[in-house]
């Protein structure tokens, strides 16, 4: 499973781990992911200079899950 690459709010580069992504919500018009750290109990909220259905998209992409159809 590879890592996803994504631009932060403030401008800086993020690298997710799919597999670590708990939640996207929406925040401000923007992606909000909370990630999993080391220690399971605490969580890494990171938000994101993308919509949430792209970085759903993205995250999909990397764990290479087939887009869903109606």
């Amino acid at each position: 499973m590879s890592r996803v690459q994504l631009k932060a709010a403030d401008g800086t580069v993020v690298e997710l781990d799919p597999a670590k992504v708990m939640e996207i919500r929406q925040f401000d018009g923007k992606a909000q992911v909370e990630q999993l750290t080391g220690d399971p109990s605490v969580r890494t909220r990171i938000t994101l200079a993308e919509k949430p259905w792209r970085v759903a998209k993205l995250l999909n992409a990397a764990i290479g899950a087939t887009p869903f159809r109606s």
